[in-house]
């Protein structure tokens, strides 16, 4: 009987035990099932000659070198790229996917990239737009393993997974490339909403469509209101140009000038060759930031923007319908209130991170805010000029373009004033507005979401009041571009010094303590915003241990300033011959000098240079006095130099149109990317 208890006993637990380990068994399935790749031949073990299974390559120079797959005993497969010029290349492999949230990784070896101008990646894109692994080129020779969390919307859609290199020569290396499905990522994880991402772009080609006018929107006194400020400045013109047939010609000039610059707002050449038609929109580098902050100023009513990135995050508009989805560095600072503490948003929290690296007292809590990183004057300015339209959140990057193109235009008009001022013919005057409207980046910055327009626009003003001897309005001018970004204090240092050698101490002290006046204010707001006395971008100044950012910002082919303005050593050589005469010899170029001078050593010892950007963007804000610098140089020299220099300015206008009707295409490209697109167009034309 004993011996039969036992047994039973001895049965009960063993179906006890068998039915745990089943148990065990069915719930690790779903987990097992989770971990899967989701690509096919994702170890790249399986494949034929140089191709493995299941990828495809695809490149712009169709070079069957570029790509190659590396098989090595004992170890794991490797995709590689090799581009031995710059190009786009890339492996991809389709997959479609249910509605969720995936988990794409892998790891990258990065060799012989330039940073600046090119990168590699293990992405995914859908319809067109691309997400990837953020990495810095310049961080390690070794693998870097990454990943990225992306959701799919209902009712789910193919993506490609791509391995890529663009945009420079060198060689990419790829391996143990896995997607898997995932719950909801950590807020600290690099992540992006895919549907609101495709949301965005369909409201943005919605809005692009041509359609029936709609009942206005906003207050009604803005209409009467609009209609006297158009009176205004077509009365002002008439006063300050005559009221004669020539005059009405120059303001006709103008105002065909600023359609010009509105109509380019709205119009791409795509590198396809073809001319289409898009709304003004915020393209990449520090622009998407500066509309974050301008959007804090017009909805927020505040400059604390740690909630503005993450609405960027979860599909908002804040910076943009380009970026909506999109998890963006924060362009910020972070401050402790209670403590006082601060730090860069990018130096706690790198490669989109939100954990905090070196100070837990900034990690993210109640105590502690983000500011802007960036000045706020610019994107203050811009809520000002269009806060009168009430603008939603939708039409803010509409409404910013509109004001970006009549800053631009009105620093067109201003150069043309300058000339006057100065003893330049009309026509003359006209010709240096033009240089700087039609010839130079000047055009295509007009279409930007960046300060520089701005700023040289202040910087324009200020060279105005001082030829006219108004000193306190052209110090109050240079506080002006002082506050849009603090290196261009330098303009005053260069004033108040010519004043000194031309033993106009007075003067010279008037300027100073004016000029001093709006640094002191600026140094206050600086504080009480973020406990730091200068803002001035996200790294600040980071001296050079060389010269190469001489060579950078004058003849490097993405954003040289004589490869995209060629006509500008007409004003650079004068303007050095004007600097090393006597103080005695006191003229326009000589007044002008100085403080470029000052300017051009400051960059020489910035290490960053423009960053991702059209063109020589530093240097868009001295636009205008390099104009009226060549034209006065043009003007005084013979015919037979006039002849020699012409090709010059020719050149400028060449590349300057080209570029302002490519410019969301080319940031940080060579001239020839925006010529490589006019003649697709023209093959297409002639087809």
């Amino acid at each position: 009987m004993s011996r039969a208890l036992s047994a039973v006993s001895s049965l009960r637990l063993t179906l006890a035990r068998g039915s745990l380990l089943l148990l065990a068994l069915l719930l690790s399935v779903p987990s097992a099932l989770a971990d899967s790749n989701i690509l096919l031949n994702g170890e790249l073990i399986e494949g034929t000659g140089n191709t493995p299974n299941h990828w495809r390559t695809e490149s712009l120079t169709h070079d069957a070198r570029t790509f190659s797959w590396v098989r090595k005993p004992g170890g794991p497969s490797e995709l590689r790229i090799t581009n031995a010029r710059p190009d786009f290349a890339q492996w991809v492999q389709t997959v479609r996917l249910d509605p969720g949230w995936y988990f794409l990784s892998g790891e990258m070896r990065i060799e012989g990239v330039d940073p600046q101008t090119g990168s590699g990646m293990i992405g995914v894109y859908v319809n067109g737009r691309g997400f990837g692994l953020s990495q810095n080129t310049g961080m390690s020779s070794g693998w870097i393993a990454g990943g990225l969390y992306f959701k799919v919307g209902d009712p789910g859609y193919s993506v490609e997974i791509v391995c890529q290199l663009q945009g420079s020569s060198g060689t990419v290396l790829f391996r143990h490339i896995r997607l898997t499905t995932a719950s909801e990522p950590p807020r600290s994880a690099m992540q992006v909403d895919l549907d609101s991402v495709l949301k965005a772009r369909v409201l943005r080609e919605k809005r692009s469509i041509p359609k029936p006018f709609e009942k206005p929107t906003g207050s009604l006194w803005t209409y009467p209101a609009t209609m006297l400020v158009f009176a205004a400045i077509a009365l002002s013109g008439w006063l300050i140009l005559g009221s004669t047939k020539r005059g009405v010609g120059l303001c006709l000039c103008f105002a065909s000038l600023l359609l010009i610059y509105w109509s380019v707002t709205h119009v791409e050449l795509v590198p396809a060759g073809a001319l289409k038609h898009v709304s003004p929109r915020v393209i990449s580098g520090d622009e998407p930031h500066y509309l974050i902050v301008l959007n804090s100023i017009l909805f927020d009513h505040d400059l604390q923007l740690q909630d503005d990135y993450e609405r960027v995050r979860r599909g908002g508009l804040e910076a943009g319908a380009n970026i909506a989805g999109m998890n963006l560095d924060h362009h910020t600072i972070v401050v402790n209130r209670r403590t006082g503490h601060h730090a860069f948003a990018l130096t706690l929290r790198p490669a989109h991170s939100w954990v905090t690296l070196n100070y837990p007292d900034l990690a993210p809590g109640p105590d502690v805010f983000e500011v802007p990183a960036h000045p706020v004057a610019f994107p203050a300015l811009l809520a000002l000029l269009i806060a009168p339209l009430r603008p939603s959140l939708a039409d803010v990057e509409r409404d910013a373009s509109l004001a970006m193109v009549l800053i631009a235009w009105a620093g067109v008009v201003v150069t043309f004033l300058i000339g006057r001022k100065v003893g330049m013919t009309q026509g003359t005057a006209l010709g240096a507005a033009l240089l700087l409207g039609l010839g130079s980046p000047w055009f295509a910055y007009a279409r930007s979401y960046y300060s520089e327009p701005a700023i040289g626009l202040a910087l324009a003003l200020a060279l105005y009041a001082f030829e006219a001897d108004r000193l306190v309005l052209a110090a109050l001018a240079v506080g002006a571009a002082l506050w849009l970004k603090p290196p261009f204090a330098l303009v005053g240092v260069g004033f108040v010094l010519e004043l000194s050698w031309e033993r106009r101490l007075r003067d010279a002290i008037v300027m100073s303590l004016a000029v001093g006046a709006c640094g002191l204010a600026l140094m206050s707001f600086n504080y009480w915003l973020a406990r730091t006395f200068v803002i001035s971008g996200v790294f600040g100044l980071l001296v050079a241990i060389d010269f190469h950012s001489l060579y950078d910002t004058l003849f490097e082919p993405s954003h040289g300033l004589l490869i995209f303005a060629p006509w500008a050593v007409l004003a650079l050589f004068p303007l050095g011959h004007a600097l090393c005469r006597e103080p005695s010899h006191s003229s326009l170029l000589r007044r002008m000098a100085l403080p470029i001078a000052l300017y051009l050593v400051l960059l020489v010892i910035d290490q960053l240079g423009p960053g991702f950007c059209y063109g020589p963007r530093y240097w868009i804000p001295f636009m205008p006095w390099l104009a009226i610098a060549a034209v006065e140089t043009m003007r005084t020299s013979s015919l037979g130099r006039r002849i020699i220099y012409s090709p010059f300015l020719l050149a400028g206008v060449a590349i300057a149109i080209p570029g302002a009707l490519c410019y969301p295409d080319i940031f940080s490209l060579p001239v020839s990317a925006a010529w490589t697109a006019v003649l697709q167009s023209y093959r297409l034309l002639i087809r």
